[in-house]
C-alpha cells in the first residue's frame, strides 16, 4: 500500500503538526493489510535519546486483522511515546517497544 506521506519524513510530519494542539490519531496499514495505530495526546518532540513521555488517555490499538487495544498501563505512563532521529517508538520500556516506525516512514516493528 502507498502511504500518503511516500516522499515524506518523520521530521516533514512532526513539523506539519506541530501547531495543532488537540489529540492526534496515528493510523498505518503495512504491506499485508493490517491497520493499526496509536492516539496521541502529548506534543511529539524529537530529541537525540529516547524521552518517553505520556498521558492515560493514550493507547495503542490494532483494527485489522484482529480489534485490539493496548491501554495505557500505570506503571508506565511515562513510557509511553518517544521520537529520537531514527524514528518513532511506542510502549517503551527496558530498550524495547511495542511499536516502531523509522523516521523514513517507511519501515517499522
Amino acid at each position: 500500500t502507498q502511504s500518503t506521506w511516500a516522499g515524506r519524513t518523520l521530521l516533514q510530519l512532526l513539523d506539519g503538526a506541530d501547531h495543532y494542539f488537540s489529540p492526534s490519531l496515528l493510523l498505518v496499514e503495512d504491506t499485508e493489510g493490517g491497520l493499526f495505530g496509536a492516539l496521541i495526546t502529548v506534543e511529539l518532540k524529537s530529541s537525540k535519546k529516547l524521552d518517553y513521555i505520556g498521558t492515560e488517555g493514550m493507547f495503542l490499538f490494532s483494527l485489522r486483522p484482529q480489534l485490539l487495544i493496548a491501554p495505557w498501563a500505570m506503571r508506565s505512563a511515562q513510557n509511553f511515546v518517544a521520537v529520537n532521529p531514527s524514528g518513532i517508538y511506542f510502549g517503551g520500556r527496558d530498550g524495547h517497544s511495542r511499536l516502531f516506525i523509522d523516521a523514513e516512514l517507511s519501515s517499522g516493528t
